[in-house]
């Protein structure tokens, strides 16, 4: 399975997900490359979503941890 925080793996991943976009727009999947683009950063922030929520579970949370800026 790739590691995102190995550089190698990290650009693995970027070929992956360019090479779904290209088969998107061949197959007819995608009208245009914009439509591609779109549901390509679509997925990347539902996985990030995703990524942030299973740690939320995983990580004890640390005094001064807060999202909000006052």
């Amino acid at each position: 399975m790739a590691d995102p925080r190995n550089r190698e793996d990290e650009n693995a991943i970027h070929s992956i997900a360019v090479a779904r976009l290209v088969n998107g727009i061949l197959d007819g999947t995608y009208t245009n490359i914009d439509n591609a683009q779109i549901a390509l950063e679509r997925s990347r922030r539902r996985k990030l979503l995703l990524k942030r929520k299973s740690n939320l579970g995983s990580q004890p949370a640390r005094s001064g941890d807060s999202e909000l800026s006052h």
